[in-house]
């Protein structure tokens, strides 16, 4: 029997940062992850998410909470479980919406804020960096001036860290590991949690599963089903595009290799007939030289014995020479 509920599940996640009852562990989150990035928060509003919730379950990447600060800075907060290559692209997306829907509100655009996004990602989304947590805004490519603030993009990549909860740092592992073990704590191991980080216990509290009733249990177990068969989708594609472009590969190696092969064949072929032709051509001409000499020499009257000397050839072969030119009978 389950008894915390994993937070990288949409209904969990929402109900964990996306409510009025939880909000302080919102602020608490987005504080500890903008810390010396961005102003920590005091208060937070939430606004509807940019899509509608109740297609949420048919997606790969969920914007689950969107919320604004007391400066009318909005922060998007999406829990991304499965990689795929459009993401950032629709991270992009996400934010330039919710930017330009502050000027459907009748703001001018010298009042449009900020906008802050951030992906918490169960894998890794950009495996050559080291770092867990990575922010990227827009910089003058000089000089790294952000003269430029309209975007901001934070990234916590819990694929790259793997240690226990008395391993962590900071904060912020801390939170990564809240992400990745919640629901396998023990009764040991939360009673120290909940002793040393008051945020953390609340945030057990809002997963426990005596908190939702049967049908959010329901709903969650789907969000975990859809999710799986996500994963085993991306698995499945990941796996036919390999032994497609494999086969690809290796009929395209095959057909450059007989060709090559054709290639030198032909080419060793005409090589070893040229060699051959040659040699069967000098061979030709010493023997006709040698013909014409044997009958000059017959012609003169020598003897065939000195002929046989003169041509290497024996005194029959050179009988089968004068014979064959008419200048000897049998």
């Amino acid at each position: 029997m389950r008894r915390f509920l994993d937070p990288k599940n949409d209904l969990t996640f929402k109900r964990l940062f996306g409510t009025e009852q939880n909000k302080e562990i919102l602020i608490a989150f987005l504080n500890d992850i903008f810390a010396g990035v961005h102003e920590p928060l005091v208060e937070v509003e939430f606004l509807k998410t940019i899509q509608d919730p109740e297609i949420a379950i048919m997606r790969q990447s969920i914007v689950d909470v969107l919320c604004r600060d007391a400066e009318g800075k909005q922060y998007i907060i999406e829990m991304q479980c499965a990689l795929d290559s459009s993401f950032l692209k629709r991270a992009c997306y996400y934010a330039s919406r919710a930017y330009v829907s502050q000027v459907t509100s009748g703001k001018p655009f010298s009042q449009l804020k900020q906008v802050i996004f951030l992906a918490i990602f169960k894998d890794q989304l950009f495996p050559r960096k080291g770092a867990y947590l990575s922010h990227h805004k827009i910089q003058d490519i000089h000089t790294g001036e952000c003269d430029i603030d309209a975007f901001s993009f934070s990234f916590l990549e819990l694929g790259k860290i793997d240690k226990s909860f008395n391993e962590c740092q900071d904060m912020i592992e801390k939170w990564a590991y809240f992400f990745q073990h919640a629901s396998e704590t023990d009764s040991d191991s939360l009673e120290e949690i909940i002793q040393n980080y008051p945020v953390l216990g609340n945030a057990y509290n809002a997963l426990g599963e005596w908190g939702y009733d049967n049908a959010e249990l329901l709903e969650y177990d789907r969000y975990a089903m859809k999710a799986d068969e996500i994963a085993t989708g991306l698995s499945d594609a990941e796996v036919k595009g390999l032994n497609r472009g494999l086969a690809k590969g290796l009929a395209k190696g095959m057909a450059k290799g007989l060709a090559k092969g054709k290639a030198e064949g032909l080419a060793k072929g005409k090589a070893k007939g040229l060699a051959k032709g040659k040699a069967e051509g000098l061979a030709e001409g010493k023997a006709e030289a040698t013909r014409a000499m044997v009958m000059k020499l017959h012609q003169q009257g020598i003897d065939l014995s000195v002929i046989a000397g003169a041509s290497n050839l024996s005194p029959e072969e050179i009988k089968q020479i004068l014979m064959k030119a008419g200048m000897m009978k049998e």
